[in-house]
């Protein structure tokens, strides 16, 4: 189906996630902080990015905002905050849409499936 890139340091987390993807029939990229998933976004041009937003070396908005200076891959945020201000913040750094955790799957494919059509 897709090339995936997911960005999320929690490994439980990435796991699920990846899992369920690959279940979808998505290929999974996995990147571990935002550093390497500005670099994976770079080499393998993903058709769509998950991207936590607390991550270690270069957080979410930073990495989100460097990926959308040179490429197009739509990013849904993943994130436990939901206020008002962050969400405009994950806005602002080029997110196409967020996906409050604990993760809805179900919500998160039928998100995946409307940025992939």
């Amino acid at each position: 189906m897709a090339k995936i890139l997911l960005v999320e340091d929690d490994k439980i987390i990435q796991k699920i996630i990846q899992r369920r993807l690959k279940e979808d029939g998505h290929d999974v990229l996995l990147a571990n902080d935002g550093i390497e998933g500005v670099r994976l976004a770079e080499l393998e041009k993903p058709d769509l990015i998950l991207m936590d937003m607390l991550l270690p070396r270069l957080n979410g908005w930073l990495a989100t905002e460097q990926i959308k200076a040179v490429q197009d891959s739509p990013v849904i945020a993943l994130t436990g905050a939901a206020t008002v201000e962050e969400k405009q913040k994950m806005m602002a750094a080029g997110c196409s849409d967020l996906i409050i955790k604990p993760i809805n799957f179900a919500e998160l494919s039928a998100k995946i499936n409307a940025f992939l059509k």
